[in-house]
């Protein structure tokens, strides 16, 4: 069964601390009220929102073997997601602590386990699953040493000289973009189709310190489709045609953690549905706000295609069935 995306990269657990009153200082303790332990990652969270919304969806990782490993291929069994997962015995699995604040906004400290172990090597062993795919989803970058700079380079052009969509969302920099990590990344961007980076990184990659410039100059790195993350403010959206930038939708956020994953996916399936920008960018953002707002657990928490629609057709009703209809 031929597959609509596959995401390749970081599959990590997330311990997720929700409704943090304040950060506690050095040497004290602090309870909080909500807790959750979830399979994560950039691409862990984009695969599993995109199989929710529908899709056909393929998942290329590594996790360690442990206790945490053994519970993210559970998690992804139980999603439908079709995966190829390396169990490197030997080591620990990706581990991220996500710390919630009371208005949804996260920080994270993250251990790359056995992710720092995997690479271009073990994609390559997956190549004739993923060249199978409509779209190839590369998230997680930071995480994973082994497939930086050249090698990201290498597999993002062997996919793309293969016919399959390349589709990439850098993540932070924990090292705090450095002038040779910009580089990299803009090498980078001339194999990919569709880079979807919130603003700070947008901003960082660019040196640019608006949306709209950011997106013109990422045009010029070789993307042909551009989508800015900008929270609760929606998004900018680009390519040949021009840019524009797409309000978001007011919603009382609960925990922001996969949040641009989700919308990555929502901008995924309009993609591939051939929808226009603005009809795929609206989606994005509702996924993206249903994301937040949701006190589901697991997979759940991120919505489907049907709850998407319904929310956009009571949110925004008339744009909506405009964009609905000249599709």
């Amino acid at each position: 069964m031929a597959l609509d995306v596959v995401a390749v990269g970081n599959l990590n657990v997330d311990l997720v601390f929700a409704r943090t009153r304040s950060m506690p200082r050095w040497g004290e303790e602090l309870l909080v009220p909500n807790f959750e332990m979830r399979a994560a990652g950039s691409a862990g969270y984009f695969a599993i929102a995109a199989s929710r919304l529908g899709m056909k969806c393929g998942l290329v990782s590594c996790v360690g073997g442990d206790a945490y490993g053994e519970f993210m291929l559970e998690e992804l069994k139980r999603g439908g997601i079709e995966a190829r997962i390396k169990v490197e015995r030997k080591a620990l699995s990706g581990v991220c602590v996500s710390i919630v604040r009371n208005d949804g906004e996260r920080a994270f400290v993250s251990y790359a386990g056995s992710l720092s172990k995997w690479g271009l090597a073990d994609v390559r062993r997956n190549f004739r699953f993923i060249s199978r795919a409509r779209a190839l989803y590369f998230g997680g970058y930071f995480f994973m040493q082994n497939l930086m700079a050249e090698k990201a380079e290498e597999l993002m052009r062997s996919f793309s000289d293969a016919g399959v969509e390349t589709v990439f969302d850098t993540g932070w920099d924990p090292e705090g973009w450095k002038p040779g990590t910009v580089r990299e990344v803009r090498n980078v961007l001339r194999f990919v189709r569709v880079f979807l980076p919130n603003s700070k990184e947008a901003f960082r990659i660019t040196g640019c310190s608006s949306p709209s410039k950011a997106a013109g100059k990422i045009l010029g790195y070789g993307p042909q489709v551009v989508g800015i993350k900008l929270g609760h403010k929606g998004c900018m959206v680009a390519n040949k045609d021009g840019k524009t930038k797409v309000p978001g939708f007011e919603c009382e956020a609960f925990d922001a953690t996969g949040a641009g994953d989700a919308f990555n996916a929502g901008f995924m399936l309009g993609y591939l549905s051939g929808w226009d920008l603005m009809k795929t960018a609206k989606f994005a953002n509702a996924t993206g706000a249903l994301t937040v707002s949701s006190t589901r657990k697991g997979a759940e928490r991120f919505p489907g295609r049907k709850e998407v629609e319904e929310f956009l057709a009571e949110n925004d009703p008339d744009s909506w069935r405009d964009l609905s209809d000249a599709r």
